[in-house]
């Protein structure tokens, strides 16, 4: 039960705390107006940060290491809850300030450069973005690849930070779509595709007529569970999160999605009916 210091995440989650720290510190002296960071943005970074922190530094990693149900339980933390909840505390701006002055501006100019915004676009795009998302998630329950970082630590460090990334990148992506030229339906429908496509693998990890993945046997028989019983409980923990996660955001980007086409549709009407009433001449003596 107890804490794993795991350098592979001790040291970039240390980075990431003290960098948004230090960089929330110089944006707000340097703004009269508190650096636009509001207190919902705040709490959205730190939920987010100490969910890596228990995902990937608490018991419940070294019990991920016997149990495929746990292993699967860190996987939906971080990319059903963490990456969520980063995405939507926007924190790049404010780490972007923990740099010196110099090394600040020479990363604005590389993030805006035109060689690197044709590539993020389409790599935000919420589709391409949705392909990779489910990629990741497929590759790594290969049985082969996921015992391979059940026995390399480094393979394993891999596997969670590729599942956080790719999850980071496809939340960027949906929470962000009234940027992008796609807008809110193309992203509620890339939700609803990523909900069934993740409840098919968790399905077939709970209907499978036998075990995927023998290497947690005896971590399973170690808690009175079989190796197909622990592998139905880390489906069923997939599932049931995935599928409300997904559900509730699929639902959500379509009423918006709905009500941005009522707007439209009104402001369409509305400057149709100007144009009307300027080209009928008016009526003499009136």
């Amino acid at each position: 039960m107890s804490l794993v210091l795991d350098p592979w995440v001790v040291v970039p989650l240390s980075f990431l705390g003290l960098g948004y720290m230090v960089g929330l510190a110089r944006l707000r002296g340097a703004s009269r107006t508190g650096g636009g960071v509001s207190p919902a943005q705040g709490a959205a970074f730190i939920g987010g940060w100490i969910t890596i922190a228990f995902a990937l530094l608490s018991p419940l990693d070294r019990l991920g290491g016997a149990l495929f149900s746990a292993h699967m339980a860190q996987h939906v933390l971080l990319m059903l809850v963490s990456a969520p909840l980063l995405v939507l505390a926007q924190p790049l701006p404010v780490l972007l300030w923990a740099f010196p002055r110099t090394a600040r501006r020479a990363i604005g100019r590389a993030g805006t450069s035109p060689a690197w915004r044709p590539c993020w676009r389409a790599l935000t795009r919420a589709s391409i973005a949705a392909v990779i998302y489910s990629a990741t998630l497929w590759i790594w329950h290969a049985p082969p690849l996921y015992a391979f970082a059940l026995e390399n630590e480094f393979v394993h460090a891999l596997q969670h930070s590729s599942f956080l990334c790719a999850s980071l990148l496809f939340w960027w992506s949906i929470l962000n779509t009234n940027k992008r030229p796609e807008g809110l339906g193309a992203a509620a429908l890339a939700v609803f595709i990523m909900g069934v496509q993740a409840n098919v693998l968790a399905l077939a990890l709970i209907f499978a007529s036998s075990p995927w993945f023998p290497a947690n046997a005896a971590g399973a028989q170690a808690w009175g569970l079989t190796a197909l019983e622990d592998q139905q409980l880390g489906g069923a923990i997939m599932s049931i999160p995935g599928m409300l996660v997904h559900l509730t955001a699929g639902a959500a980007l379509l009423v918006l999605w709905l009500r941005e086409s009522e707007q439209r549709a009104i402001a369409r009407e509305r400057h149709n009916g100007r144009c009307l009433n300027s080209a009928v001449p008016p009526v003499p003596g009136r």
